[in-house]
C-alpha cells in the first residue's frame, strides 16, 4: 500500500508547490497588472508547471529501485502535453463554470483545479511521463 501512496503524497506536495506559484501568478498579471483572467490562468499554469516538472522529475516520481522508462527530454515532452490539456481544461472549464454560475473566477478555478489535479493531471504524470522501467 505505501508503495502506492508514498508516490502519490509526493506528488501532491509537488503539485502544492507548482499550484501556490501558479495561482499567485495569475492573481498578480490579473489583480495587479490587469492581464485578462483567461491569459492570466494559462501564463500562471506555464509557470506552475515549470516548477512542478522539476519537483516531479528529482523528487516526487525518483525511485532509488528503478530508473525512469524515458530520458529527461522524452518526459519533458510527455510533460508539455499533459500541461497543454490540462491548462486548456483549466481554462475552459473555468469560463464555462463563471459564465454559468456567475461566481467569481477565482473560486471556479479552484474547483477546475481541483478535478484536473486528481483526475487528469497525477495519473497522466505517475503512468505516462514519469512512467519507472518494469525490468
Amino acid at each position: 500500500m505505501w508503495r502506492y501512496l508514498k508516490p502519490f503524497i509526493k506528488a501532491q506536495l509537488s503539485a502544492g508547490i507548482g499550484y501556490v506559484c501558479d495561482y499567485s501568478s495569475m492573481l498578480i498579471l490579473k489583480e495587479l497588472l490587469g492581464v485578462y483572467y483567461l491569459v492570466a490562468i494559462g501564463i500562471g499554469g506555464i509557470v506552475g508547471a515549470i516548477i512542478n516538472f522539476l519537483i516531479n522529475h528529482y523528487w516526487a516520481f525518483r525511485s532509488k529501485d528503478k530508473s525512469y522508462r524515458f530520458g529527461t527530454s522524452g518526459q519533458l515532452w510527455r510533460f508539455v502535453c499533459v500541461v497543454i490539456s490540462g491548462i486548456s481544461l483549466k481554462i475552459i472549464g473555468t469560463n464555462l463554470l463563471t459564465i454559468l454560475t456567475h461566481v467569481d473566477y477565482k473560486l471556479t478555478r479552484l474547483v477546475m483545479d481541483a478535478l484536473v489535479a486528481v483526475f487528469f493531471n497525477y495519473l497522466l504524470q505517475r503512468y505516462f511521463v514519469f512512467k519507472q522501467r518494469s525490468d
